[in-house]
């Protein structure tokens, strides 16, 4: 990484084959190693932000890296191979500013670099631009299933949407009615004074109460 102002390198690294990279928010750039090491950096000034050796991912595509004043969040991307008969569903991301995610996540205190929690998240997209204030983070998808002519109505194609629980990793799944061909407004509003995180899924409104840490 080069500075073109003080003409001078700010970080510079070499990494394995088969590494991947990902920017967050515009001031951290995150590696992601075959082996599992996962190291954050600060676009900055080139300090060494969060190192930790995680199990080895496989099969992986891409990864997002999010955070809020407590924490680093990474969710990853993965695509296993599949026999030419069994059909995976297929998922779409929603707005030009969504990512696909289906693996595992993790949570890292940003204080100490700690883990905090892991989970696996399956078939969903993530929106990056949300407020990093608010304790969950909304999941939204369209899931199209590929199960051929013996699937029942209802099957075929639907909207999903789930709140993952930054505190602790515990996912939420909620209900929708609306119809996954439409185009779809989500959005979601933390309330500190009531405790409560309000999530719009176009006409649906979902109302969640939480407790403070």
């Amino acid at each position: 990484l080069f500075d073109p102002l003080l003409e001078t390198d700010v970080l510079a690294q070499r990494f394995p084959r088969g590494s991947l990279p990902c920017v967050s928010l515009g001031d951290t750039v995150a590696v992601l190693e075959p082996s599992g090491r996962f190291t954050l950096w600060s676009l900055r000034n080139g300090e060494r932000l969060l190192e930790q050796n995680l199990p080895p991912i496989e099969h992986l595509t891409h990864f997002v890296v999010l955070r809020d004043r407590e924490r680093w969040l990474l969710l990853t991307q993965i695509a296993e191979p599949v026999a030419p008969d069994p059909s995976r569903p297929r998922v779409s991301a929603l707005p030009l500013d969504h990512w696909s995610i289906h693996g595992p996540a993790f949570a890292f205190d940003r204080a100490t670099g700690k883990p905090l929690w892991t989970t696996t998240l399956e078939t969903h997209a993530v929106q990056a631009a949300q407020p990093a204030e608010s304790p969950v983070l909304m999941l939204a998808s369209r899931v199209q299933n590929l199960g051929g002519v013996e699937q029942r109505p209802g099957e075929f194609s639907k909207f999903q949407v789930s709140v993952l629980d930054k505190r602790h990793g515990r996912v939420l799944s909620l209900e929708s009615s609306t119809r996954p061909e439409r185009s779809i407004f989500t959005n979601i509003r933390p309330n500190f004074a009531d405790k409560t995180i309000d999530v719009q899924i176009d006409r649906d409104l979902h109302r969640l109460s939480f407790e403070p840490k």
